[in-house]
């Protein structure tokens, strides 16, 4: 890490109850004795937009309007709302040691948040802020269903088989864009602190939009499979006009 704040953005196509795990590890140089304290904080936003986080990850001004306003539509498609959550009032502090290891509180069953999507006007580059009043107002916040004992009982199994204590889940399927910042105190150049994001769905790490393709590569596979099979059959029967 070598700012004052570091941002990590990452944008994947999740199912809905997709788990996001973060771990962070602080390897502290020995020499340093200075006391150094990490505040973490991170948004989870939902876009139903598959092309808005194309290329996000190199571009730090969006990243940080995201972080600061999750509303904000920054790419000028046309869609009425969006969904986020992130830590809040939760964000984490962490005393930074030799080879310390973190993980972020579990927020999985926190609020998401629901609100209108603000345009950014085109020719100003400002926002085109819209007022919540009356019946509206009420509609920012949606509840996460309560969970079942039965599905509380497979989630800590699920749990056990991952090893990696989970965050947040997502909402609903759709395309997904992960914010996490983490702001150093006493910060010395010489520390080092690793990040390790997993993003696992009901099916794996695979991504939304690239596991209904595994059927379609399973047969691919059966048909090249047999096409193998009838060519090294036909060489088989005709060695003689092979070797001449």
């Amino acid at each position: 890490m070598s700012r004052d704040v570091q941002t990590i953005a990452v944008s994947k196509s999740m199912y809905k109850n997709s788990q996001v795990s973060v771990k962070i590890t602080c390897d502290r140089d020995e020499k340093t004795n200075t006391e150094v304290s990490l505040l973490v904080a991170w948004v989870l936003r939902w876009s139903p937009c598959a092309q808005e986080y194309v290329g996000v990850q190199d571009q730090l001004t969006r990243i940080n309007h995201y972080f600061m306003m999750p509303e904000l539509n920054q790419i000028g498609y046309e869609y009425g709302y969006v969904h986020y959550q992130s830590s809040g009032e939760n964000a984490a502090e962490f005393k930074c040691e030799k080879e310390n290891t973190f993980t972020l509180k579990d927020l999985s069953g926190s609020e998401w948040v629901k609100k209108k999507a603000i345009p950014v006007n085109p020719n100003t580059g400002k926002n085109q802020r819209k007022r919540t009043t009356g019946q509206d107002a009420g509609k920012d916040i949606i509840k996460v269903p309560t969970t079942s004992e039965k599905h509380k009982r497979k989630a800590r199994s699920n749990m056990q088989q991952n090893d990696h204590p989970h965050v947040t889940k997502t909402c609903e399927d759709g395309i997904f864009l992960f914010i996490l910042k983490i702001q150093p105190e006493g910060w010395m150049m010489k520390d080092n602190v690793t990040i390790n994001i997993w993003m696992k769905g009901p099916h794996g790490y695979l991504s939304a939009i690239d596991r209904p393709l595994l059927p379609f590569y399973g047969a691919m596979c059966i048909v090249y499979l047999l096409c193998g099979i009838v060519w090294l059959t036909l060489i088989a029967y005709n060695w003689r006009d092979t070797n001449p």
